[in-house]
């Protein structure tokens, strides 16, 4: 099969671009290393090996997270005998990543090169029975797009998940869905003239197995998303000629059974009033009333099941129920597409106002961000770091120039400016240690001026010191003269006196 060249020149780019910002990184750490401490080949080489896996995460760390994710899904698909192993693999994979493909294409061509932002994804679980009657032609065409609204077949939750299908969607994008939708009529318990008898509602082992089925979707999927149930209630028949709405409510962060009970219970007035006036219109279009008839005398009828999804200590993200009729007229002619009518005006939408603990994320450590975190802290240290180098430098440089310009000042007494000197002498001599032998670290950061203020020091030391010493060693020559000069001619000092300075 043809590669597509425009994917070539990309991943070239991208590779050249790399590889460009590698050589000037590993020239300025060889050329100018010494700035930041790296005063050695042995230090240089390790700086160089460390930017460039830092350069590799920054530009592709995204690529080689998820092509390691790949691998180890593939090794516990094999593990779990999920999938054929890779001596024996049947031609599925290909067909898969090739509608992965097709559907990014796609998305690009409708929004851009920038389709992931602007678009939704929903994944729709359920049996396929009951998929078909809200989105008619997911489960075979295994996906669907409307209005920036992407739909994707999940699969049967009574049939173990397609890894190899999860497996390739994580390619889609960085985030592979927005939220999990599971399509059920479990819950249809509907009472009006006319119906069947309904069935009875799933027992906690039935939605035990089912939150076990869910889970391990997301698990293959590499994220833990939004859970949604679509109620669907085939017994009430389609909203023919009936205007649809969305009816429903959406759960805040870690809600028990209690608070579902409590949103559903908000939504009886309304959906009461609005169905009145539907009834009032045509008699058939009974369902806003009959659902709330259900959610007022059998309210748990829905938060029995449910309180297993809820179960504080095995919960699943449970971010909104929704409530409806089977779809009329959603199929179209057009492959891949879907009619989205009103009903889904608020669950798409709600996938990007969730809470923080609703939103989708990936299960384990979440290395971007600790890696964010740790580049953040390392910045914090490195400004505090250059911070006390800069104050150390600076208070460094000042004492120095004090005592330069103190021994060097000829309206000082003398025991000032000796003093000062010796004091500049045993800064020369520090300096001139830790240039040999290198400096404090609290000196360093890339603002060391161990050196510089070693030359600056230097001539100034030799301007004032040469004054002094001369001076002071011909006044106290001139002293031994002169108390020479005043000893009698005879004194046997003057002998001794000769004899000492000889």
């Amino acid at each position: 099969m043809a590669k597509d060249s425009s994917a070539w020149r990309g991943s070239w780019g991208g590779l050249g671009f790399t590889a460009i910002i590698a050589a000037i990184l590993a020239w300025a750490i060889w050329s100018h290393g010494d700035a930041i401490g790296l005063n050695s080949e042995g230090l240089k080489t390790l700086g160089i090996v460390g930017a460039m896996i830092l350069l590799l995460l920054i530009r592709h760390g995204r690529a080689i997270g998820l092509a390691l994710k790949q691998r180890w899904s593939r090794f516990q698909a094999e593990r779990k005998k999920e999938l054929p192993t890779s001596e024996g693999r049947v031609e599925q994979t290909l067909p898969r990543n090739v509608t992965v493909d097709t559907i990014r294409e796609a998305m690009r061509n409708l929004y851009g090169r920038r389709w992931g932002r602007k678009t939704r994804i929903l994944l729709i679980t359920g049996t396929a029975a009951e998929v078909e009657q809200l989105t008619p032609g997911l489960t075979t065409q295994l996906w669907q797009e409307d209005r920036g609204t992407l739909l994707l077949w999940g699969g049967d939750l009574n049939t173990p998940p397609d890894s190899a299908w999860l497996t390739a969607l994580r390619k889609l994008r960085r985030r592979p869905v927005d939220g999990l939708v599971w399509v059920t009529s479990a819950f249809d318990q509907l009472s009006a003239p006319g119906l069947e008898p309904p069935l009875p509602v799933p027992s906690e082992s039935t939605m035990d197995s089912l939150s076990h089925a869910i889970s391990a979707r997301m698990e293959a999927l590499g994220w833990q998303t939004p859970l949604y149930v679509w109620s669907l209630h085939p017994r009430a028949g389609k909203p023919e000629g009936r205007v649809v709405q969305a009816t429903g409510c959406l759960l805040p962060a870690g809600c028990l059974t209690e608070g579902l009970a409590e949103q559903l219970s908000a939504l009886t007035p309304d959906l009461t009033s609005l169905g009145l006036q539907q009834t009032c219109g045509e008699v058939k279009h009974n369902f806003l009333l009959t659902l709330a008839d259900q959610l007022i005398r059998e309210p748990q009828s829905v938060t029995t099941p449910l309180s297993v999804m809820l179960n504080p200590y095995r919960p699943l993200p449970l971010a909104g129920v929704v409530f409806s009729q089977p779809s009329a007229g959603a199929e179209r002619a057009v492959a891949h597409h879907w009619g989205m009518d009103k009903r889904w005006d608020v669950l798409p939408e709600s996938v990007r106002t969730l809470a923080a603990g609703l939103r989708p994320r990936k299960p384990g450590i979440p290395w971007r961000k600790v890696f964010v975190s740790v580049a953040a802290l390392a910045m914090v240290g490195w400004a505090v770091w250059m911070g006390i180098a800069y104050v150390t430098n600076r208070s460094q440089i000042d004492g120095a120039n004090v005592q330069a310009s103190t021994a060097a000042r000829q309206n000082q007494p003398l025991a000032q400016r000796l003093h000062a000197l010796s004091e500049l002498q045993k800064t020369l001599a520090r300096l001139q240690y830790r240039s040999e032998h290198g400096v404090p670290w609290y000196e360093r950061a890339g603002l060391s001026q161990n050196n510089a203020l070693l030359a600056a020091l230097w001539p100034r030391y030799q301007d004032s010191a040469l004054p002094l010493l001369r001076d002071a060693s011909a006044n106290h020559l001139q002293r031994q003269i002169n108390a020479f000069n005043a000893l009698p001619p005879d004194s046997p000092l003057r002998e001794q006196m000769a004899k000492k300075h000889l």
